[in-house]
């Protein structure tokens, strides 16, 4: 009997320590069962007490059903802390709403015809900024007018006049506040200015524009006519050169036989590199426009601007870059570009008039020697195809549809096709001699910018040797950048744009739970998503692909997440992003974090409506087509009043 009592007693403190209720009644198999799994677990038996308390603790929370239901499913460690992770943060969440008026009344339809009514507005703010300006140009005039009758009278006077005008300078110097009223912007070269201007302050505003290209001294009589400069300029691009005085000069002909190099022209200081540390206020404009494919620029952008430019994603997974490596040597005492590259490009130009007649088309090389024989070149291949003689002899609008330029006179130019020539080769022996012209000087590398920088939709590269032929040990050794960033710039086309570092091949991305609970909804409805899509700082959060093309993207998704959160402009943030994407074939599809912790199933089913319907649009569009927009200019400023009537003097470089 006192077996029995002691086994009774140590049975109840186990009972009492394990929670084990019912022990009295059970079977003796059962009993002796539940002892050998406790027997098996004595690691957690040693526990218990402190495994008692957290349970304690957790009942007087409230938790004690929680428990239950944890315990009662069988839900293992993992499971379990999860569950314990989404019941806190949607209490948070509960919470937030209650307390936050904002939160409580959020409602996506509401939001989002917030959004398109700001959209609609700002674009009618700006669209009637002209009439604004109209309206006050034409206001100041009648003022200007009536208080200097006698300014107007000469000009009426002149205008009525068949000959003998007084000239421009004499006009201004007359009759300045009324001539003012009437054109109160001026465009002309700085060389221009003082020839037809007087030495008076006649504007307020002087605006240097690609003033990298501007000699200090030659800026000076513009200078001296403004109560307020602005200079806008690029130093990262071409600085002034003798260029286009040695062409004036004719000293840039040359014969192609004899072996004689061009010869390199001489840098200047220039306006903007003067004036950059002594102006008051330096803002850097970051948005980059020109091309439809960021990797046409991603490569400047990390070596040239420290990855500070915004760019953005195209919709297509193939490269817009290509390297075209031609196998040819020069001939025993020939220097320069070689008769197969020459070739090389005059066929693609040749396939390009064929195959995209609706596309411009840019042919840049590095020396003029070089773009001459590709332009003589080219006419006589064109004589075997009278077809394509439209296309190299029309014109659209204000510029050429085609142009053969060498890196000096490109800046300013782009095209939707360009065509970057090299034009120095291997020697006859095999190896590359390290002589690229301008590259080898000093800002070298300013100019390799420029010529990598002008397309809008694609790139090849035609070249006589491969980043591979470059002599390490001289690269390392050369007094300035420009082979260097040529070897690697050449490498970056080889590899089609670096197309690891887009986000097709990522895998480590940095999700936060609502993007990875996004993602993975759209990989169990089967649909080709790519998180964090891009190259650049700026990343599409999801790019959905076309559900039978694949490669092409069709639908840009973006959350209200932290980077949204982060731009301070309602412009940027709500409209300039979304119509640059849609300007690029992006359709555009918003998530909103609120309605999705809420509705996560409704905004899942949403989601993917706008998915099919993308891809009906995509279907329906001719492939390569981009959509048009009137909204051709999405960063033009938003009007403000003139508070004194200001003239301006844009003064190009």
């Amino acid at each position: 009997m006192t077996a029995f009592t002691e086994l009774r007693t140590q049975l109840a403190a186990i009972a009492l320590c394990v929670r084990w209720t019912g022990w009295e009644s059970a079977a003796t198999d059962e009993v002796d069962q539940t002892l050998q799994r406790l027997d098996a677990d004595r690691a957690t038996l040693l526990r218990m007490p402190e495994l008692n308390q957290l349970t304690d603790r957790l009942e007087a929370d409230g938790l004690g059903h929680l428990l239950d239901e944890l315990a009662t499913s069988g839900a293992g460690p993992d499971a379990a802390v999860a569950t314990l992770r989404h019941l806190w943060w949607s209490s948070i969440l509960d919470e937030a709403q209650m307390q936050s008026p904002y939160l409580r009344s959020f409602t996506r339809t509401e939001h989002d015809h917030t959004i398109e009514q700001f959209q609609r507005l700002d674009r009618a703010h700006r669209d009637l900024n002209p009439q604004r300006l109209r309206y006050e140009v034409a206001t100041r005039l009648r003022r200007t007018r009536d208080a200097h009758p006698e300014q107007s009278s000469i000009l009426r006077t002149q205008a009525n006049r068949k000959t003998r005008h007084l000239s421009l300078r004499q006009l201004v110097d007359k009759a300045p506040d009324v001539l003012m009223a009437i054109k109160p912007c001026w465009a002309m070269s700085p060389l221009i200015v003082s020839r037809v201007l007087p030495a008076v302050r006649l504007f307020d505003v002087v605006i240097f524009d690609e003033a990298s290209q501007v000699l200090p001294h030659d800026a000076i009589t513009s200078i001296m006519r403004a109560r307020q400069v602005i200079v806008a300029g690029d130093r990262q691009q071409l600085p002034p050169t003798t260029f286009f005085n040695r062409v004036l000069n004719g000293s840039t002909e040359h014969s192609h036989d004899d072996g004689e190099e061009e010869a390199t022209p001489e840098d200047f200081q220039s306006l903007l590199d003067m004036l950059r540390s002594r102006l008051p206020h330096v803002h850097t404009l970051k948005w980059h426009y020109r091309s439809r494919d960021e990797r046409l620029i991603a490569f400047a952008n990390h070596t040239m601007y420290n990855d500070a430019l915004v760019t953005f994603p195209g919709t297509s997974q193939a490269s817009p870059l290509r390297l075209e490596t031609v196998d040819a040597h020069a001939r025993p005492g020939q220097r320069g570009s070689s008769d197969e590259e020459v070739s090389r490009v005059v066929d693609l130009a040749l396939a390009h008039a064929a195959d995209h007649p609706h596309l411009s088309l840019g042919v840049i090389t590095m020396g003029q020697p070089h773009a001459d024989r590709i332009d003589h070149a080219l006419r006589r291949a064109l004589q075997d195809h009278p077809n394509l003689q439209p296309y190299f002899s029309a014109e659209t609008g204000p510029r050429r549809r085609v142009f053969i330029k060498s890196l000096e006179q490109v800046q300013g130019d782009e095209g939707d096709a360009i065509i970057l020539s090299i034009g120095y080769g291997k020697a006859a022996t095999g190896r590359l001699p390290m002589t690229f012209g301008p590259l080898n000087n000093e800002g070298g590398e300013r100019r390799l910018n420029v010529a990598i920088t002008r397309a809008r939709q694609s790139m090849t590269v035609v070249s006589s040797f491969t980043p591979h032929d470059f002599d390490p040990s001289k690269l390392h050794t050369a007094r300035h950048r420009g082979p260097a960033m040529l070897r690697d710039f050449l490498e970056y086309c080889s590899h089609g744009g670096d197309l690891h570092r887009t986000g097709s091949t990522r895998t480590d991305w940095n999700l936060n739970g609502f993007e990875q609970q996004v993602l993975t909804a759209l990989e169990v409805a089967h649909v080709p998503v790519t998180p964090q899509w891009g190259v650049s700082g700026y990343r599409l959060d999801f790019a959905l692909g076309h559900p039978d093309r694949p490669g092409h993207m069709i639908l840009a998704v973006e959350t209200d997440g932290d980077r949204y959160h982060r731009t301070p402009s309602a412009r940027d943030r709500d409209r300039l992003r979304q119509e640059h994407l849609e300007r690029l074939g992006w359709r555009f599809h918003r998530i909103w974090a609120s309605d999705w912790f809420t509705r996560p199933h409704s905004e899942l089913d949403r989601l993917l409506a706008a998915w099919r319907q993308a891809a009906e649009e995509a279907d329906r569009s001719t492939p390569g087509t981009p959509p048009t927009r009137a909204d051709t200019d999405p960063r033009r400023p938003p009007h403000r009043p003139a508070t004194h009537g200001p003239t301006c003097h844009k003064v190009g470089g």
